[in-house]
């Protein structure tokens, strides 16, 4: 949704259906005017997710934050816990322990799918090129357009525009600064994950307007608007 009131509005809604189904339902109104991770694309959100349940993310990261968000949620409304912050730290133990990672191995194996991915997740973004974006000018990443910023993936084949369109799920867009963040004149903020190339002059110009270099540090923004239960 575009705006907050729409998604309240949305949230609002879908926990009414689950109150009246007898189940216990939680929204997050959560920020998407910017990746929450580093990456975007199939892949490279796939190795950014094994990071994560690896333990190589720091717990103070906004994707951690929003996940243990999420997951604390669940917690909570599974009785297993009183409150999201007293899950956090069992959140923490999971993946210290390494048990998180090994369900994820778990899910894949069930599936009949290749766990060496979860040993090797660079195999998931093995492409042609790694082509760096680099910023026009310096000062700090402002505003960000996270739609044109997919839309920039879906021209290089990270997604589709139409049915017919096939994915390559090597390909994509890695951050490297985030909101708020400096950045010098000509240094990469960010890398073009590439084999197809046909579209690549349009995507980087698309992902360069995409992103606002201001002169001052622009004000924090909050990751979750609001909960609504």
């Amino acid at each position: 949704m575009e705006k907050i009131e729409e998604a309240v509005e949305l949230a609002s809604e879908m926990v009414a259906i689950g109150k009246n189904m007898n189940k216990r339902t939680v929204a997050l109104i959560t920020d998407m005017s910017r990746p929450l991770g580093m990456a975007v694309g199939n892949g490279l959100e796939m190795r950014e997710a094994i990071q994560v349940l690896r333990g190589d993310v720091p717990v103070d990261d906004q994707l951690v934050r929003v996940c243990f968000a999420l997951a604390g949620n669940m917690l909570k409304l599974s009785g297993l816990t009183d409150s999201v912050e007293t899950a956090v730290p069992k959140l923490q133990a999971v993946i210290k322990s390494g048990a998180a990672l090994n369900k994820l191995r778990e899910m894949i194996e069930q599936l009949g799918g290749d766990t060496s991915y979860i040993d090797e997740p660079d195999k998931l973004v093995n492409t042609r090129r790694i082509v760096p974006v680099l910023a026009p000018r310096s000062g700090y990443i402002g505003a960000m357009d996270a739609k044109q910023i997919g839309l920039a993936s879906l021209l290089i084949g990270a997604g589709r525009e139409h049915v017919s369109d096939s994915i390559d799920p090597a390909v994509g867009i890695l951050m490297r600064k985030r909101y708020g963040d400096k950045v010098s004149c000509g240094e990469a903020f960010a890398s073009m994950y590439v084999n197809d190339e046909r579209n690549l002059a349009q995507a980087l110009d698309m992902l360069v307007s995409a992103v606002e270099i201001s002169v001052s540090q622009p004000p924090e923004m909050k990751l979750i608007y609001k909960t609504i239960e």
